[in-house]
């Protein structure tokens, strides 16, 4: 899920509202075990993604998704632009 999402070039998000109940909770176990939530962005102008957790389920509002796209859009900008 996360290599899809990373390579991405629509820049749609993914979210996990309910990590508990998905079988692939195994890809992120680097959270800590009481995340609830997941939500990843593409980069957009780079290959890579923002990946944020929750510790509440549907934790992740329209709003907070608009932000972190915008975050992780320019993110990726500046990477780009970095590495020119």
């Amino acid at each position: 899920l996360l290599n899809k999402c990373a390579a991405s070039k629509s820049g749609a998000p993914e979210y996990l509202p309910a990590l508990q109940l998905l079988p692939g909770r195994i890809e992120f176990s680097y959270f800590p075990e009481d995340a609830q939530g997941v939500l990843i962005i593409p980069l957009g102008a780079q290959q890579g993604a923002v990946i944020l957790a929750t510790d509440r389920v549907r934790a992740f509002k329209e709003d907070d998704i608009a932000w972190a796209r915008l975050l992780s859009l320019r993110m990726g900008q500046a990477l780009k632009d970095a590495s020119i």
